[in-house]
C-alpha cells in the first residue's frame, strides 16, 4: 500500500508469498545465506516451495539444487 516500515514489508511480502502458493505452479527458495535462516524457510512455506539451505552455493551446487527438487 506504499506505507514504510520493515513490518509492513515483511507482511506484504508474505501476503505475496501466499499469493503465489494459489497459482500452482513450483518454486525452489534457495537459502544461500551463511546460516539457514528461519525467515527464509517461512516464505518458502508460505509459497509452498521447496526449501534448500546452500550455504557454500556456487554455479555448479545451485543448479543441480533445482534439477533435483519437485
Amino acid at each position: 500500500d506504499g506505507s514504510g516500515g520493515r513490518e509492513k514489508a515483511g507482511d506484504d511480502a508474505l501476503a505475496a508469498a501466499r499469493a503465489f502458493s494459489t497459482t500452482g505452479a513450483n518454486a525452489v527458495l534457495l537459502d544461500v545465506g551463511r546460516r539457514p535462516s528461519s525467515k527464509a524457510k517461512e516464505f518458502a512455506e508460505a509459497m509452498a516451495a521447496a526449501y534448500v539451505p546452500m550455504p557454500f552455493a556456487n554455479a555448479t551446487t545451485l543448479s543441480a539444487a533445482v534439477r533435483n527438487t519437485n
